[in-house]
Formats: C-alpha cells, structure tokens, sequence
C-alpha cells in the first residue's frame, strides 16, 4: 500500500499533465470533424453571396433595360486607397453619391465587423446599390 501511496505522491506533476494532456487530446478529437469541414462551408458561404449578388445583378439589368431609373445603373468607379480609413472611405461614398449617410455606413460596418476586411483597390459600384451591396463589393 506504500508504495502506491508513495508512487502517487512522487509522480503526482506527471499524472496532472497526463491527464490534461488527455482532456486536450479528447476536445481536439472531438472538434476535428469542424476543422475539417471549414473550406466546404467557406465555399458555400462564397458560392451563396455571388449568386445573391448575381441575383441583384440582373434585377439592377431589369431595372436599366425597362427605363424606369437610369440613374440607378449607372456605375461609378471608386478607388479605396491602401491607407484610407473606414470614415474616408464612407465620406467619399457619400460626396460620391453612393450613399445616404457616411455615419450610417460606418456604423453599418463595424456592426457586420467588416470595417478590418476592406480591400484597396478600384471598384465599380452601382448607383443605389444598398450599404449591404457596396460593403461586399470593397471587402471581397
């Protein structure tokens, strides 16, 4: 009996580590099918929003080819610059006439966590397109 006693005292720190070891082991057995099927629903996720976006696309077409708001199609090129930030950008949009309110575009972003994602670069933004709309363009 004392010499279980005694081993348990002595190698006590390497139980306590085995058994930690243990439990990591068993969360990222258990979490492994998750990890692996990221890049399926990435996929899906980017598969979504360009039809979604594709869908506006051609309601936007509709609209142009039926007359009834020219302006509406028309497309402005817009230029985010490497180190412009959230409220440059929505500034510019709004002296640009892409949107209504520059605060209520930036607050529109930092609520969808966006305003870290947007990318530099020349875009083509359609007239009335929705803050949701133009914040996909300049974050894909």
């Amino acid at each position: 009996m004392n010499k279980i006693k005694d081993f348990f005292y002595n190698k006590n720190d390497i139980i306590v580590v085995l058994l930690i070891l243990a439990a990591a082991a068993f969360v990222i057995y258990d979490r492994m099918e998750v990890v692996m099927s990221y890049p399926e629903v990435y996929a899906q996720s980017i598969e979504q929003e360009s039809s979604a976006s594709a869908d506006n696309g051609d309601s936007n077409a509709d609209k142009a080819s039926a007359g009834t708001d020219a302006d509406a199609a028309a497309k402005v090129k817009f230029t985010v610059k490497e180190n412009d930030t959230l409220s440059d950008i929505a500034a510019r949009l709004e002296s640009e006439g892409l949107i209504k309110s520059a605060d209520e575009f930036v607050d529109f972003a930092v609520e969808k966590k966006k305003e870290s994602s947007i990318i530099a670069g020349s875009y083509e933004i359609t007239k009335g397109s929705s803050d949701e709309d133009i914040l996909g363009v300049i974050t894909k």
